[in-house]
């Protein structure tokens, strides 16, 4: 898998619909971000959610590679991680497996055959 890449505010986020939190197949990263920030603000106050959007809120974060604890903020983001070239091609054929026409039959003769059950 590919490193993480930070959006900005006006990139389009194409998404399956079900998992969307807007309910839409595409969003601007914005849009995603006013819609967290209207369901956040009814736990926190408005200052409170810039802290957590913009710059970060002061924080100690206990890292398991046993560096003790490490003084910091935390801020929420939304990341993009491209798919790798492989996994794009593998997930292009899958597409294109649910479109493809159906198979036609080997002779245009063998559906005449099967319903006369001639072989």
């Amino acid at each position: 898998m590919s490193e993480p890449v930070g959006l900005s505010q006006f990139d389009v986020v194409s998404i399956n619909k079900t998992k969307s939190p807007l309910n839409a197949a595409t969003f601007k990263v914005i849009e995603f971000a006013i819609s967290l920030a209207g369901r956040l603000s009814k736990e926190l106050s408005g200052e409170t959610w810039k802290e957590w959007y913009k710059d970060g809120v002061e924080c100690e974060v206990l890292r398991m590679d046993g560096t003790g604890w490490q003084s910091g903020r935390v801020r929420i983001s939304l990341e993009f991680i491209p798919a790798d070239e492989e996994e794009d091609e593998e997930e292009m054929e899958a597409q294109l497996e649910d479109v493809t026409s159906p198979q036609l039959p080997e002779s245009p003769l063998d559906d005449l055959r099967s319903e006369l059950n001639i072989q």
